[in-house]
């Protein structure tokens, strides 16, 4: 009898000292977007092929061309995540730029879209940017049509 009483307490023990992570709290959106670059008049666009891929394409509605603003950690920066494929825009200090599962604390994953309407990455101060031929990519600000997002 002492070695069952033992054994529940040992058990009881075992279970109040296991530990279940909390989930995370989802991130909440604060708008949908479809990112159309003024210069190029081409839209930001997720690959659901290749999910890492960011070009830019023409604009077609589709859930490719569709991101929602998302709070990061910090309330002076949002994270874009794409509608298509649910990962979140980033970048490196080199000026690349892909997506990844979102990370609210990442600050690479960071955005802060000015009232000027050009997009300055949260970690490197660089400027989202793209060219004629679909590339997207981080340069530092020029003020060029090419950085500017409507």
């Amino acid at each position: 009898m002492r070695i069952r009483a033992v054994l529940s307490a040992i058990v009881v023990a075992g279970s109040v000292a296991v530990a279940v992570p909390a989930a995370a709290a989802p991130a909440s959106v604060t708008a949908s977007v479809t990112l159309r670059n003024e210069g190029t008049g081409l839209c930001l666009t997720a690959n659901t092929h290749d999910s890492q891929l960011i070009r830019t394409t023409g604009c077609s509605g589709f859930t490719e061309h569709k991101w929602e603003w998302i709070r990061s950690d910090r309330p002076e920066f949002g994270m874009l995540r794409s509608v298509a494929t649910g990962l979140c825009l980033d970048a490196n200090a080199n000026g690349a730029v892909y997506s990844n599962p979102c990370n609210t604390g990442n600050t690479y994953q960071w955005w802060y879209r000015s009232p000027e309407r050009d997009i300055k990455h949260g970690a490197t101060g660089r400027y989202l940017d793209s060219n004629g031929g679909g590339d997207v990519y981080t340069l530092g600000r020029n003020g060029g049509a090419n950085q500017r997002w409507s």
